[in-house]
């Protein structure tokens, strides 16, 4: 494909416009397969020549967003957050970004204004949560410890043992002087394996505040206990009943890990599990890859209407009833029948993936009845879910095998994404999966 020179010009042919979409697709593909590499300056090299091309495409400047997050870019990062806003001004997302922007530049009470004022919205569980922290890390840096402490604590009866939210909740109790709570959040830190030198130092400090009083209440009902007793001190013990801490300790820990690789909507592996677990099997030395596997890229047909049509509530509905039915479709054997993996990811937006152990025949055949069962099903389980009708919503998809047709993933995430967009300009509600011909289901009509 040649480059497009003249990428200033307001007018073109119906060849040109079909020349720039398809480097504009090239680029988009290259940016997000770096991303997922991790080279986020090579990403953002590409995203500059997409946008070049398309400068308002949401989806490029999502990307740009995620980059300079990873990158704690808050100048550019507020930069862009702003550009987007004008275009979507009632978007959560771009706000909260916003709101991180201004946080990492240090403008505190932009970030309080912000995000006071985003809680007032209809937010789901993840904006809300995310929200929550961020106003207070802002009321922190500003040294209202109080509030910021009142915030932590709505966070900490919603999740689990999350390890950030009690190193900072700890920050505040010390800084107000209340030691008890210095025991009970920094035992509870000690107690799940956080035995950062600091974390100990701030125990014991306030151990010591707290001993008489609380030290002469305690006694010891169990050898774990007692053995706890020894290394520490009776205070944690006392305030938080270590013998549950102990019997949930490996639950939590485990749960911090789901945490960390779920995606907060829907519920199914997000893109950190995948780019931490599912790239490991695009290497020569993983031992599938003799049997070689299929990757998977799905992306809902016309998701953007669902929310203009019915509202955000009945799309992040959609999403999580998806997620749900791509979940149970691609839990699978490994091809050495030893264990089970479930690699079906949410990538981003209303895009998924999955990894399909074997050749490209079977996957064809397992993507084409998970594409009927969204067709005849999804809509259904959406109305089930949320008391409304909806219109029947579709999927497409394409198919890249691995190694018969691609050496690694940026290659695989290419043509995938080649075949998906494709589907998508062809008809939709289908799965493609060649490129030569592309031979695909049968589209059924679109609605």
């Amino acid at each position: 494909m040649e480059e497009i020179k003249s990428l200033g010009r307001t007018e073109f042919t119906e060849v040109e416009l079909k020349q720039r979409r398809d480097l504009f697709l090239r680029y988009y593909a290259n940016a997000q397969a770096y991303f997922s590499a991790q080279n986020y300056r090579e990403a953002f090299k590409e995203i500059r020549h997409a946008g070049e091309i398309d400068p308002l495409n949401m989806k490029l400047a999502q990307l740009a967003i995620e980059i300079f997050k990873r990158t704690q870019n808050g100048e550019n990062l507020t930069a862009i957050c702003e550009k987007m806003i004008e275009i979507e001004p009632d978007n959560i997302d771009l706000q909260l970004d916003l709101a991180l922007g201004h946080f990492l530049i240090g403008n505190y009470p932009a970030v309080i204004d912000a995000c006071t004022y985003i809680l007032t919205k209809d937010l789901n569980d993840s904006q809300e949560l995310t929200c929550t922290e961020l106003l207070a890390d802002a009321l922190r840096k500003k040294n209202e410890f109080e509030k910021a402490k009142n915030y932590y604590l709505k966070i900490v009866e919603r999740v689990t043992g999350v390890h950030r939210i009690l190193i900072k909740l700890t920050g505040c109790y010390y800084r107000i002087g209340d030691h008890k709570n210095v025991v009970v959040t920094a035992g509870r830190l000690i107690e799940m394996g956080y035995n950062d030198q600091n974390i100990i130092n701030l125990y014991n400090f306030a151990v010591e505040k707290t001993e008489k009083s609380i030290g002469k209440l305690y006694k010891p009902k169990s050898f774990l206990q007692s053995l706890f007793r020894k290394s520490y001190d009776p205070a944690y013990a006392h305030l938080m009943n270590l013998e549950l801490e102990k019997e949930h300790a490996e639950r939590r820990v485990d749960t911090e890990q789901r945490k960390r690789y779920t995606d907060t909507l829907t519920g199914s592996n997000n893109r950190a599990f995948f780019d931490e677990r599912l790239l490991s099997y695009f290497t020569p030395d993983t031992t599938t890859q003799s049997a070689g596997f299929v990757f998977c890229f799905f992306d809902i047909d016309k998701f953007k209407t669902i929310n203009d049509e019915y509202g955000h509530k009945m799309g992040d509905a959609a999403l999580i009833e998806f997620s749900k039915i791509g979940k149970d479709f691609f839990k699978q054997d490994l091809p050495d029948g030893k264990k089970q993996v479930e690699t079906w990811c949410r990538y981003g937006g209303e895009e998924f993936v999955a990894l399909y152990f074997g050749d490209k025949a079977a996957a064809f055949k397992k993507t084409e009845k998970f594409r009927l069962y969204i067709q005849s099903t999804l809509h259904i389980k959406v109305q089930q879910s949320q008391g409304k009708p909806v219109r029947i919503v579709t999927c497409s998809g394409g198919l890249a095998e691995y190694p018969a047709e691609v050496k690694d993933f940026t290659e695989a995430h290419q043509l995938a994404d080649k075949r998906l967009y494709y589907a998508k300009n062809h008809g939709r509600n289908q799965i493609v999966k060649d490129g030569d011909g592309w031979t695909t289901s049968l589209p059924a009509e679109n609605k």
